[in-house]
């Protein structure tokens, strides 16, 4: 979007006032067109919108003004922005604003708003706009119905709202849809009326509207929510029966449902599902699923999840390597984090310290200290103190305190400060090996290292590695 701007007379006017983006923009309409017309800007505004930029689409809305007098689509396009950015109250200064420019709401626009104030709970303003579009002789639709019977629903007024929905039902003017429906559904979940919500699921069967995919995803995810994935599960194999596909959604609330009810088998077999069908998880659900899988003590299945994937993540890989060391299959964690490289996949800090610690456990401590040697040699990745207390500990329970004096020392050279754990670590260690008075000096020397006349951590560990070579 980085467009060098046009020198008009126009542009330099605002330039100065105008946030980058809208310069941005505007640099792009003169671009389009010298004499950009209201469709041009509305298109723009709109753009702006979408983007997520409500500020600039109103900044874009004043120059337009300045030069052609805003429509009732103009207007409408800034109202849903604004709606849907939570600006309210601006939302309404539009509306007010309307007359002076010889514009009125028409059905969309007050389907709009009677929808937005609905879901905020502002049941006075919705009861006002509904009056006003109809004293103005607008005719509610299908969709202002719907909105209505959302904002009864946000209300609590649920006996209302299911009056307004069988007046919508017995009137021959008003075409229900699933949309309608749907917003309804949804209104009665989102307040925890689950039997009054599948109530008008059945009631649209009688009425010959077929629940469609977003029917579904709705109950399935209100289920999944509940962590009654099986109920859930139920639902999804019914859409697969009426035909209806799927989505990615569908699939990731489902099984999220059911990881939250801890049903491995049907997990696995939902899983399955998803491999063979043309959906795409994304790599969070993924990498969400193989640690369940590895929590559960389903290694092979996990390991599988994982090889199956596409493109995993630094994230996954860290995942699968942890849950292996966490197993015992140090060499599988080793060949994953080889794959690394070949999939151009940057291990981390994170990826090393995992690698550390499990290494440390196997007694394997060399290969970790060269580890730790590769990441103090790299450019882009240092050990952090979390690195050095993996080391530490792998060198205490090895019983080479020697080592880990030094390595606490390097710690201290590369300006990464021990903490608790680093001290208890070396505490530990060398009682274990029976250096009962170098942990006590060490001991207190960690609680008094900020007392005025307290031995400074390098020289005890200095005197420590002297004394043992004296020994």
């Amino acid at each position: 979007m980085n467009l060098p701007l046009k020198p008009t007379n126009y542009q330099a006017k605002y330039n100065k006032q105008l946030s980058p983006i809208t310069s941005q923009i505007l640099a792009r309409i003169f671009k389009h067109s010298p004499s950009p017309n209201i469709i041009t800007y509305t298109t723009f505004i709109k753009f702006l919108g979408e983007s997520g930029h409500a500020i600039e689409a109103t900044e874009l809305f004043a120059i337009m003004k300045e030069s052609h007098p805003p429509d009732v689509i103009s207007f409408t396009v800034l109202i849903r922005i604004l709606c849907d950015s939570k600006q309210l109250d601006q939302a309404l200064s539009l509306i007010q604003e309307m007359p002076k420019h010889n514009c009125k709401p028409d059905i969309v626009c007050y389907n709009i708003l009677i929808n937005k104030l609905g879901e905020a709970g502002c049941e006075e303003l919705v009861n006002k706009f509904w009056s006003e579009m109809k004293s103005n002789g607008i005719r509610p639709d299908v969709v202002t119905y719907s909105s209505l019977v959302k904002s009864l629903c946000v209300a609590k007024k649920f006996d209302e709202a299911l009056s307004i929905l069988e007046y919508m039902e017995m009137n021959t003017a008003i075409k229900l849809n699933t949309y309608a429906y749907n917003t309804i559904i949804k209104s009665f979940l989102d307040s925890g009326r689950i039997d009054e919500a599948l109530g008008i699921l059945g009631r649209m069967e009688i009425r010959g509207c077929s629940p469609d995919l977003c029917s579904f995803n709705l109950f399935i995810k209100y289920f999944s929510d509940l962590g009654e994935g099986l109920q859930a599960y139920v639902l999804l194999k019914e859409m697969f029966k009426r035909g209806i596909e799927a989505s990615e959604g569908s699939y990731r609330m489902c099984v999220l449902g059911l990881v939250r009810e801890g049903k491995v088998s049907e997990v696995l077999e939902l899983i399955e599902k998803i491999r063979n069908s043309s959906i795409c998880l994304t790599v969070c659900t993924w990498n969400r699923l193989i640690m369940w899988l590895g929590k559960k003590a389903r290694i092979n299945e996990a390991y599988l999840v994982f090889m199956g994937m596409k493109d995993p993540d630094e994230i996954t890989m860290n995942i699968v390597i942890h849950m292996l060391y966490n197993h015992g299959r140090f060499d599988e964690a080793r060949e994953v984090f080889n794959l690394m490289n070949d999939m151009k996949i940057e291990p981390s800090t994170v990826t090393y310290n995992i690698l550390v610690h499990g290494l440390g456990k196997e007694g394997r401590v060399r290969e970790a200290s060269k580890l730790v040697n590769q990441m103090e040699a790299d450019e882009f990745i240092s050990p952090d103190v979390i690195t050095y207390n993996c080391l530490l500990d792998g060198f205490c329970k090895a019983g080479e305190v020697e080592d880990a004096c030094k390595l606490l020392l390097e710690m201290v050279r590369r300006g990464c400060n021990p903490d608790l754990i680093s001290y208890n670590t070396l505490i530990n260690g060398l009682i274990g090996v029976g250096r009962v008075e170098d942990a006590s000096r060490l001991f207190e020397c960690m609680r008094g290292k900020l007392a005025p006349h307290s031995i400074p951590l390098q020289r005890l560990l200095m005197e420590i590695l002297q004394e043992k070579r004296c020994d």
